[in-house]
């Protein structure tokens, strides 16, 4: 019994002891964290390596990622202002995800893994463009390209945070990669207006197969609809195959630009669309009245552009046509507009179809005539 109970007491001790050197070794490691003892960091840095190295990887793994947040907190933004260049939701781009993608040139970094491959062509282009302004500067002000390079960059490397701020979320290109993209993209911005708004070298312009492209000198107010007098008026406009893209575009930039201006035009004029044209008959109606000049295969894909662009568009207080909406409502409302509109759509609508109302009217008014006729014959008769 005694020879059990030294073995128990033994036992305690040796666990007191294992507790004890555990104790120590924790608190070597708090004061090798602390820097309390360079010596006691030595021997507690020992000690981790004896329990297993727990206390060292777990150092190295928080060194690794206090890191890698640093990192990503020194390409954070500043505190949030208002973005002027945004990313497409994923709910707007759901509608038609190929709207938003580049078809020709990519203008700043949301698209700029593309300038390497499908959009290449259009990068040689930037660069003669580029090429052109400073030729130009050259043989004006004798001021040699490779100085002007040089100029462009300093200021662009004084600009490149600002640019950076513009955008609505952080831009995760290089800085020598994105002060390129500032310094190409901004020159062929530049020498786009240029061409286009120099009437004394017009032949360059036809010489530039960008300048061929009818989208560059688009001015039309196709979404100045008005309402009077139970007349419903809407300017003409053309539907060919990029129309679809350059209005969901349009919407997207209403949708995220806020303050962007009072009402959303294009937004406010798919929807209104999509509320007139909702069959391939709506869409003939009101291209046999020249409202729709229609490049596509049929009326049927008119309508099916309608529906989806504006299906993603919800009219809402800024919607252009609120008072307009409501006074086709008030009009329609009225029991004589519709018969008139029944009138109209079942008897006027051709030519044909007004003989035909004229040639029963002219018939009714002789029967009557010839009855009234009749009876007066028979009452004189008597």
């Amino acid at each position: 019994m005694e020879k059990e109970r030294g073995g128990q007491a033994a036992g305690e001790s040796g666990s007191g002891d294992g507790v004890g050197a555990k104790d120590e070794l924790r608190a070597r490691d708090r004061r090798e964290r602390a820097g309390e003892s360079s010596s006691g960091g030595a021997t507690g840095s020992a000690g981790s390596w004896a329990e297993g190295a727990e206390p060292i990887g777990r150092g190295e793994n928080t060194d690794k990622i206090s890191i890698n947040i640093m990192r990503k907190l020194d390409q954070l933004l500043p505190t949030r202002r208002l973005g002027y260049i945004f990313r497409v939701r994923h709910d707007i781009r759901a509608v038609n995800e190929k709207a938003y993608e580049p078809k020709l040139l990519s203008i700043g970094p949301y698209h700029y893994d593309k300038r390497r491959s499908k959009l290449q062509h259009m990068e040689e282009h930037k660069l003669r463009y580029l090429d052109d302004i400073i030729r130009r500067r050259e043989e004006r002000d004798g001021v040699s390209r490779t100085d002007q390079l040089r100029e462009y960059l300093r200021v662009l490397e004084e600009l490149k945070d600002r640019a950076r701020g513009y955008y609505a979320e952080a831009v995760a290109l290089e800085k020598d990669d994105f002060q390129e993209m500032l310094l190409l993209d901004g020159c062929f911005i530049i020498e786009q207006f240029r061409q286009a708004t120099w009437i004394a070298r017009r032949h360059e312009r036809e010489m530039d197969p960008l300048f061929m492209a009818d989208w560059i000198f688009q001015k039309n107010k196709f979404y100045d609809i008005t309402f009077a007098n139970g007349l419903l008026e809407i300017p003409a406009i053309k539907i060919d195959g990029l129309t679809e893209a350059r209005f969901q575009n349009l919407i997207a930039y209403e949708e995220h630009g806020q303050g962007v201006s009072e009402f959303k035009y294009i937004g406010s004029y798919m929807s209104f669309m999509d509320g007139l044209v909702n069959t391939p008959k709506d869409v003939e109606l009101l291209r046999h009245h020249g409202i729709f000049e229609s490049y596509l295969s049929d009326d049927e894909a008119v309508a099916t552009m309608f529906n989806s662009t504006g299906r993603g568009v919800i009219p809402d207080r800024n919607f252009y046509y609120k008072e307009i909406v409501n006074n086709l409502i008030k009009h329609c409302r009225k029991r004589r507009n519709v018969w008139m509109a029944k009138l109209r759509a079942n008897y006027l609508s051709s030519p044909w179809k007004i003989l035909s109302v004229l040639a029963a009217s002219v018939l009714l008014v002789l029967t009557i005539t010839q009855t009234i006729y009749s009876a007066l014959s028979y009452y004189n008769a008597k």
